[in-house]
């Protein structure tokens, strides 16, 4: 019972969600010329909010994961002042600053006699950290400014 509330609790988000993103998307007036491509333009509206509910639901899975393992006594220190830097920082983040702090982030290529270096900007520690504990691929091991060297 609390569950489905809660549920029907994030029907008011998830329609306040979509106003924010047709105003950001420049939805306020749809410029199409018919309504199959004003459909479209909806339904891809419609696709992105899924994915931001199944974001904000994987960090609340997440902050509850990061609570436990604070509390775990076989954790490395470095490993608890991490996790409570990343959980503190989460805590004070809304799901919008959130989005806006990795829409900074830009994988950039340079190339040299050398080979080619792929580089990320604005990358840190606690970024990676949370990206592997999200489980996303290539963020586990990769120094913070250099992905790959290839000639």
């Amino acid at each position: 019972c609390f569950e489905t509330l809660r549920k029907y609790r994030l029907r008011e988000k998830i329609e306040e969600a979509f106003k924010d993103t047709k105003n950001r998307l420049d939805g306020t007036r749809t410029r199409v010329w018919d309504g199959d491509t004003l459909k479209g333009r909806m339904f891809c509206q419609f696709v992105g909010l899924g994915y931001q509910c199944f974001l904000h639901t994987k960090i609340k899975e997440l902050k509850e994961k990061l609570e436990l393992s604070l509390s775990d006594k076989k954790l490395a220190e470095k490993d608890k002042d991490q996790n409570a830097d990343l959980l503190k920082w989460l805590k004070k983040q809304s799901m919008q600053s959130l989005i806006d702090w990795f829409d900074c982030i830009e994988l950039t290529s340079l190339r040299s006699d050398n080979g080619t270096v792929k580089q990320r900007s604005g990358e840190t520690k606690r970024d990676r950290l949370f990206f592997t504990l999200l489980g996303i691929p290539g963020f586990d091991e990769t120094p913070q400014n250099q992905l790959k060297v290839s000639p």
